[in-house]
């Protein structure tokens, strides 16, 4: 991971959520995050172009205390060219596959982007309001 960091670096301060500036630090604690398979980077292919990327993702399993059970978190998405619906259900197909594979009890995407909430709402997602204050 860390020799390709130099092109998945702008992918990841593209798609990371709003959080304020994005720092150099942020990007750090990211790789670091990645080299300790915290945080784990995926490549989407479509079924058309498997040897061409059509997106990029990172997924964070996390536990909750309340459920006792961890949860799997979209963390963020880039897409290189135009996903159809197709593309979008094959995608979230293999996240939930996987999700279930490692325990999750649930997936989380967070987005303020309307295009990504309806996508959303086509494949089934329940759409919540995080409310977020900078501090």
């Amino acid at each position: 991971m860390a020799d390709k960091w130099d092109i998945l670096a702008p992918l990841i301060e593209k798609s990371m959520p709003e959080l304020g500036v994005m720092t150099h630090s942020i990007l750090n604690n990211t790789l670091s995050m990645v080299l300790q398979n915290l945080l784990e980077c995926w490549t989407f292919y479509k079924e058309s172009k498997k040897d061409v990327p059509a997106a990029y993702f990172m997924l964070l399993l996390s536990p909750d205390p309340f459920i006792q059970k961890p949860i799997m978190y979209l963390y963020s998405i880039t897409s290189f060219e135009v996903l159809s619906r197709g593309d979008w259900r094959q995608l979230k197909k293999e996240i939930l596959e996987y999700s279930k594979d490692r325990g999750a009890s649930s997936l989380i995407a967070e987005t303020s982007q309307d295009k990504i909430k309806k996508i959303g709402s086509i494949l089934g997602a329940k759409e919540t309001t995080i409310l977020t204050w900078e501090i």
